[in-house]
């Protein structure tokens, strides 16, 4: 009987040691999981995730539609940065390979795409140089449309005729803004003394030649913050958005499905869906914000800070999605949204990928 007892006992030990190794192990992987500091409110996609190989240099701006990308690099010359040199590139194949494009031009600084791209693609390009050009086939071929001082920001309305919308930096004691149409060449329609502001153009976007809106950075006394203010008669009369919010961080997007969204340093995000006309709140970001956010369809992604690096969120019913988190994103990465389930990220000096959700 003893011998019995004495072989339970040593039985009772050893379950006792294994549940405690069970409890261990479990509370090394509860801890573990909360090391990975999810964000409050976010649950996590599968999204898969390929990073892709950009030509050389550094990246100035990239925009894409669909398989088409197209990014402007610079590189540095070894007699000094006054020297750089660069090239347009265009990608056909979501980025997989490059070619050059053939315009006859110091280095590529940004594109902009006409909101009516996937129809006739219309695409600007502007150069180091202040050289504007104009393609209507997707960047087979260029036209120099003109050389317009100090750009900032530029639009291109969708339809015909098409319009180019450039956006100055300061000329004189003024900023101002120039239409293009073709036979009409390039006349001024706007400068800040018209709307009683001192500040910068930082964004056109526009609609139709008639429909337009202007993101400004405007100085009363000191206290910098945006405004934005809109036409719908052809430049005739301008007027300012109230509801747009004062502490607008970045470019307004249109984001699809969503109508247009503007976020805020603070990470509320800003929602109109009457063309700019008024805005309201709708969401908010649960970390600090990175690079910006972008849309299409239903789709609204946008990148924060995390960890050190850049993680890509889904905005969905029930709250923020982490879509990608992978290691190596550079903080302050971009978004591209060109489908409801394909986004691509890029950073400067020279970093782009490919997220695609599940199909």
């Amino acid at each position: 009987m003893r011998g019995h007892a004495g072989d339970d006992a040593v039985i009772r030990i050893r379950l006792v040691l294994l549940v405690c190794f069970f409890l261990l192990a479990a509370t090394g992987i509860l801890a573990l999981l909360r090391g990975r500091e999810e964000p409050e409110g976010a649950s996590t996609e599968a999204w898969g995730f390929e990073p892709l190989t950009l030509p050389e240099g550094e990246l100035e701006d990239l925009k894409a539609q669909r398989d088409l990308l197209l990014a402007a690099m610079r590189v540095t010359s070894l007699a000094g940065p006054s020297e750089a040199v660069g090239h347009a590139y265009r990608s056909v194949d979501g980025g997989r390979s490059w070619e050059v494009l053939e315009v006859d031009t110091s280095p590529c600084q940004w594109f902009a795409l006409s909101p009516g791209f996937e129809q006739d693609g219309p695409v600007v390009l502007v150069s180091a140089g202040r050289d504007v050009y104009l393609s209507q086939d997707r960047g087979d071929s260029w036209e120099r449309i003109s050389a317009v001082l100090n750009p900032r920001a530029i639009g291109v309305s969708a339809g015909e005729p098409l319009t180019v919308y450039v956006a100055t930096y300061r000329l004189g004691n003024h900023h101002q803004l120039y239409k293009w149409e073709r036979n009409r060449g390039w006349e001024v329609v706007l400068d800040d003394t018209s709307l009683g502001t001192y500040g910068g153009f930082l964004q056109v976007l526009a609609f139709s030649r008639k429909e337009v809106l202007l993101l400004v950075s405007h100085d009363p006394g000191g206290d910098w913050h945006t405004e934005l203010w809109r036409t719908e008669d052809g430049w005739r009369s301008w007027s300012r958005s109230l509801s747009f919010p004062g502490d607008a961080n970045g470019d307004i997007t249109d984001a699809g499905n969503r109508g247009l969204v503007v976020g805020t340093g603070g990470g509320e995000l800003y929602q109109s869906l009457d063309d700019g006309a008024t805005w309201h709140p709708f969401a908010r970001l649960p970390d600090q914000p990175a690079g910006g956010i972008s849309g299409s369809g239903d789709l609204l992604v946008a990148t924060v800070e995390r960890n050190g690096g850049t993680c890509l969120l889904r905005l969905t019913e029930s709250g923020w999605a982490v879509v990608s988190e992978e290691p190596g994103v550079p903080g302050g990465a971009m978004p591209c949204a060109i489908s409801p389930d394909e986004v691509y990220v890029f950073a400067r000096p020279g970093f782009v990928a490919r997220v695609v959700g599940r199909r």
